[in-house]
């Protein structure tokens, strides 16, 4: 589905669904009716099918059959790839316990088991995430290795606070000192999130989560400013419907004050504002009282002109990342010595560009058509 207007069309339809607004409907769209072939190839792009397949339980019935079967495949293995997760989870925290230890859940780990989560094929997931103290690391791998889990080093120079433990035919864990990569840790220390924390029982194992408010900010940072969503004009549906669903579950209980004075005190303000009202317009969350458009909307018309074309989001933020002075570091050691930075990057565009220019520019083009 590579016309734009087609792919706003089934945006607007999708974003629809989950209670929201979404963009303006194409005016050469008008007078044409959605595809919902195209709405349920988009939500499996998004990686939000089975999320979909839950929020139109009355109208699934009138669904054309191909849609029909994709959404149901999609929540379908929703649902199987979570219980593996949980059985892996409640398995992994009963292990540690028994070695003194007990982790930190956030993200889907946490959704997994504090009850916010009401159908485990509403969230398509890739990972477990759990936090340790610094001191327990080893003690932590070595109860995953009894476990039958492999530990599988990524990248240290990407995300130097997450170490990777993969198992066949079971969810990989990343075991986490914090809780992401920059600026994470001095938005939201690990120190801070573990004393804000409250018990949560898994299986017969007890771990610690994040906070209601953490959660929440846990998610802003990750999704628009870690994952350069903000930067390079992504949608990231599935981050929004996530944080619309803790708006929602926890409501009052979120701290909107403390979220908004750590971004400003982080100069995120913007990024804050940007990804509220993306969440607002495209999965239906409610604004907190203060909350206001201003130049989100700005943002918004980026972000839409960015998705009807497919392609630029990608595009920059593997430039940005592949062009990063940490990467850039990890191969040709420049040391962020300016100079020297500048030099890597310009010995590692020739370097791409001898090696997969022709294939680059190639897969550019085909997005673009």
């Amino acid at each position: 589905m590579n016309s734009p207007g087609r792919r706003i069309a089934a945006l607007r339809e999708l974003s629809g669904t989950f209670g929201a607004e979404g963009p303006r409907r194409p005016s050469l769209h008008r007078s044409r009716p959605v595809a919902w072939v195209d709405v349920a190839a988009l939500a499996a792009e998004l990686g939000v099918g089975g999320a979909l397949w839950s929020a139109v339980p009355d109208g699934q019935a009138g669904l054309p059959l191909r849609a029909r079967e994709q959404l149901a495949m999609a929540h379908l293995a929703d649902t199987a790839r979570n219980l593996r997760f949980r059985r892996g989870l409640v398995e992994a925290v009963q292990a540690l316990n028994d070695a003194g230890i007990t982790p930190l859940l956030f993200k889907g780990s946490l959704a997994l088991v504090d009850g916010t989560l009401p159908d485990l094929g509403d969230r398509w997931m890739v990972d477990l995430d759990l936090a340790i103290s610094a001191g327990q690391t080893g003690g932590a791998g070595a109860v995953l290795v009894d476990l039958g889990y492999i530990p599988e080093p990524g990248a240290p120079f990407l995300h130097p606070h997450e170490l990777p433990y993969y198992r066949w035919r079971s969810g990989p864990i990343e075991l986490h000192v914090e809780l992401g990569s920059p600026p994470m840790p001095s938005v939201l220390p690990a120190s801070e999130a573990w004393a804000d924390s409250s018990e949560v029982y898994v299986g017969s194992g007890v771990a610690r989560g994040l906070s209601r408010t953490h959660q929440v900010l846990h998610n802003i940072v990750h999704s628009a400013v870690q994952d350069l969503n903000h930067e390079v004009g992504g949608l990231p549906l599935r981050q929004l419907l996530e944080l619309s669903r803790l708006v929602r579950v926890h409501g009052a209980a979120v701290d909107w004050a403390l979220i908004k004075g750590r971004l400003d005190e982080h100069g995120l303000g913007r990024e804050l504002r940007d990804h509220l009202w993306l969440a607002h317009r495209f999965a239906g969350m409610p604004l907190p009282d203060g909350a206001w458009p201003g130049r989100a909307r700005w943002h918004e018309r980026r972000v839409i002109g960015s998705f009807a074309l497919a392609w630029p989001p990608h595009v920059h933020r593997n430039l940005r990342f592949a062009f990063g002075p940490a990467y850039l570091d990890s191969l040709y050691g420049h040391g962020n010595r300016p100079v020297h930075l500048a030099a890597a990057r310009i010995r590692h565009a020739a370097r791409l560009l001898r090696h997969d220019g022709r294939r680059v520019i190639r897969d550019v083009r085909a997005r673009r058509s």
